[in-house]
Parts: C-alpha cells; structure tokens; sequence
C-alpha cells in the first residue's frame, strides 16, 4: 500500500524540522562522551600516557569546559611530577574559572532553553580546594619555599571565601589548612603555622572524614608548646603517651619527609532518566528509580514564571546522580632507607565532597529543570498545531520527532574533573639530614603489592621538611 505525502513540503514543516534540529543540536554531552573516551586511561593510572589522551580528544572540551581541560592537565601532570607544567595550566585553570564565572549571564539565559552543559563549567568548591592543594604541593615538590609561602597564603583567602558561605570542613578545607601548618612551619613562619594548625582542627571537626589520630597526636604536641593546652580538650584530641612520644619526636627531628600520596579513583557523575508529568494546574510531578535504593523516588515541584498549559503532558527528562568507581589501590605505605612500611594517613576524601556537591546542587538543578522542561513542552505544543498540514502521515511523523527531540535535549551536566584520586593521604617521617631512599607500595584491598615507586638519593636539608608528591591514582 503507497502513501501519498505532498509534492512540496510546506514552509510550517520546514519549521518543524528546523526545531527539531535545534533540539538535536543539544543533544551531544561531551561529560558523558569524555568518560568513555578517557575510560581506559584512567584504569591504567598512567598520567604520561593519559596527557597524550586528553590531549588528542581536546574536542571534547568545549569553550565553556577551558578551566576543566586546563585543571585536567594541571593535575596530570602534577602526577607525573612535571612541577612546572602543572602549576602553569593550574594557574590558568584559576584564571580561566575567574574569567568565565564573569561572563555567564547569557549562558545562564541559555540554559533554561538547551540545557545545563552550555553554561560555563564552575568549579565545586571542593575542586578549588584540590587546585590549590596542587599548587602548593607542587611549588614544595620543586623546592621554591617562598612560591609556596605565597600560595599558602592565597589558599587561605579561598578558604575564608568558602567558610563564609556554609559550613567550614565540608569541602576540603582540612587538607588544605593542615597543609598551610607544615608549609608556613618548613618557611620558618611559627605565629603562621599555629593559626593554620589551630584553623585545620575547626575544619577537621566539620569534616565527615576524620582527622588521623598521627595528626591529632603532632597537633597536641605543637598546642602543648605553644601553651595552647586548653585547646587539646577543646578539640578532644586526647593523644597516648606513646603518641605523643612518636610526634615529640618528629618535632625534634634534624629534618622530615613529607610524603602526599594519590591513591585511587574518584566517583564520577553520570545521569539518569527521570519520568514526570505536567499537570494543567501548573504542578510539575515526576519520579525516577533511585539507584542508591533500588527502590522509586517521587516528587512534585510548582513551575514557577511558566503560564499555565490548561492541559496534562508527560515529559521526560534526565538528571546527574553519583556513579560509584572501582578503585585498585587500597592502602599505600612508605619506608625509609629500607626501614619499616608505615600507612599514609587520609585527608581528603572525593567520595564524601563529590556525594556532598552533588545533594546540595540538587534543588536548583531540577528548578532549572522543571522551568525548561515546562516552557519546552509549552511552546512544542503551539508548533505542533501551528505547522499541522491535514496529512496524518506527516503530522504523525512531525509530532514524533519534536517529541523525541525534545527528550534527547534535556542532557544532564555531569562535568567534573575525572582525573582527582578517591583519597589524598599524608604521612610525616622524621629523618636526618641526608641522603635517603624512599619506598613507596600500593596495596589493593587484599593487601598485596599491585604498585611501587623507588626514589633514591632523596636530598633532605638540616631542618627542612622535603615534601614528596606520589600518585597511585588507579
């Protein structure tokens, strides 16, 4: 059986058809399409191998995702111990996020049409505190103490920019303010050090990770001589008297080795699709099968600044939701000079600042959601009777492509920065000034070797502290 379709395709239909390819235009995700490209890379943790990665796929970064491709380079390089390199795209990561959160007026204006992927990439808050953590490792790493006496500085604006805005600890902050305590202590600025190391316990009661008790011990320590005694029960650090031994004695040291360790992966964001219906008395009902519970989650919303659609549409719709990795590395170890393997300690966790972020970005995501979707729909509805021809075969397949238009449109941003390990770690060891080696073991979780790093004639100068960056991010 032939269908007859008209000789000339109406100008309304070529309306239509420009409406659908501007919904289709939207449709590409390069958060999602940079995960699968950069999936193997990852799992191998080879920072020299994924910076050729990312760099032949720097399409997949558009114009508003500058800061993200600049903060990605930053950090690989960071892992493969090229100093100069990342604090150059670190730095530019920096300026660049300065930059565009400036000019997003109109983006923002745009993202209620497309959606959230063509506004400028912002940098979670925990991410900033990461950025600054690799700027400052990085200028310790390379041995310019008065670059990182400067940075240490600028990391403490940011974290009174950030404590300023909601609750201290919840981003991070006690990593960085633990960092800036050995850092202004190795620059010889004591006044300095005591502030931070006073500020990294506020942060560390804040924090969902706990502080290590090695931390807690060295903290004690430094308190009791300052004559800071009330502040130990305050923040009920409660060392032993073998822990307290062990710090009085990395205190008192000639030198020490700081090592900051990267182990493991980070969760990713990916997203789900949610179903809702528009009801005509202007509310916005929808529900999704939550992952995390296996179970449905149900929700209604008002549609606030969208005029009423007199009728009930179902719609579709998509939305960013956490995405647990696996990680390889379990635990990390150190010896020195071939002495006993000691466990890094950890400070920063992206599983919780991720899992946080993503909760909090939550309500104004599905606002922005629920409008765009709503005014969509609205405005597909008047297409659709402006450009009928009469002709069912037509207007059926018209009403089908701006239908399935508009739900391939609505992609989640699930932009972030893939390359961050699952855990930052720490560990202080007392040394003598000197010549040293340093053994670095990476352990998956049934305790057996999966990685080693050997760094022989390790200078360590009379009353310095010799910061050692290592990443086992896999």
């Amino acid at each position: 059986m032939s269908v007859l379709l008209p000789r000339r395709f109406p100008r309304r239909n070529a309306l239509a058809s420009a409406l659908v390819a501007f919904a289709l235009a939207g449709c590409a995700n390069d958060g999602v399409e940079r995960l699968s490209a950069f999936r193997q890379d990852l799992a191998q943790g080879d920072p020299r191998r994924s910076l050729e990665t990312v760099r032949k796929n720097v399409k997949l970064y558009d114009s508003g995702s500058d800061p993200l491709y600049a903060l990605d380079l930053g950090v690989l390089h960071h892992f493969a111990g090229q100093w100069d390199s990342s604090i150059y795209w670190l730095d530019k990561a920096d300026n660049l996020f300065e930059d565009l959160h400036a000019r997003s007026v109109s983006n923002e204006a745009a993202a209620l049409v497309v959606n959230d992927n063509v506004r400028p990439y912002r940098f979670r808050a925990y991410e900033r505190v990461f950025l600054s953590q690799l700027q400052l490792v990085g200028r310790l790493a390379k041995g310019d103490q008065d670059g990182a006496l400067v940075e240490a500085r600028r990391g403490v604006i940011l974290l009174n920019e950030l404590n300023s805005k909601g609750v201290n600890g919840q981003h991070g902050e006690a990593m960085l303010e633990t960092l800036h305590w050995l850092t202004f202590q190795s620059g010889g600025e004591s006044d300095n050090s005591v502030v931070s190391l006073r500020r990294s316990l506020a942060a560390w009661q804040g924090s969902k990770l706990p502080m290590p008790d090695p931390l807690k011990a060295d903290a004690a320590f430094r308190l009791r001589s300052e004559g800071f005694n009330d502040e130990i029960s305050r923040w009920n650090l409660s060392p032993s008297a073998a822990q307290l031994d062990s710090s009085r004695n990395l205190e008192q040291s000639p030198a020490e080795i700081v090592v900051v360790c990267y182990q493991g992966r980070s969760p990713v964001i990916d997203q789900m699709r949610a179903w809702g219906t528009w009801l005509k008395t202007g509310m916005f009902s929808y529900y999704y099968n939550n992952p995390a519970t296996g179970k449905q989650t149900f929700n209604v919303l008002p549609v606030p600044g969208v005029p009423g659609s007199g009728r009930t549409f179902s719609v579709n719709f998509t939305l960013p939701i956490l995405k647990e990795t696996i990680s390889q590395v379990g635990s990390v170890t150190a010896s020195v000079d071939q002495g006993p393997s000691v466990a890094t300690q950890p400070i920063f966790d992206t599983r919780d600042l991720l899992g946080k972020a993503v909760e909090e970005e939550e309500p104004a995501i599905m606002a922005r959601t629920v409008v765009r979707v709503a005014t969509r729909t609205l405005a597909a509805q008047k297409a659709k009777s402006a450009i009928r021809t009469g002709n069912p075969l037509v207007d059926l397949l018209t009403n089908v492509g701006m239908d399935v238009a508009q739900g391939q449109i609505e992609q989640s941003d699930v932009r972030m920065s893939i390359w961050l390990p699952r855990q930052v770690r720490i560990l202080r060891i007392p040394v003598q000034a000197g010549v040293h080696s340093l053994r670095l073991q990476a352990r998956n979780s049934a305790g057996i070797v999966i990685g080693e790093k050997q760094l022989d004639s390790l200078q360590v100068a009379k009353g310095a502290k010799r910061f050692v960056p290592v990443a086992f991010a896999y």
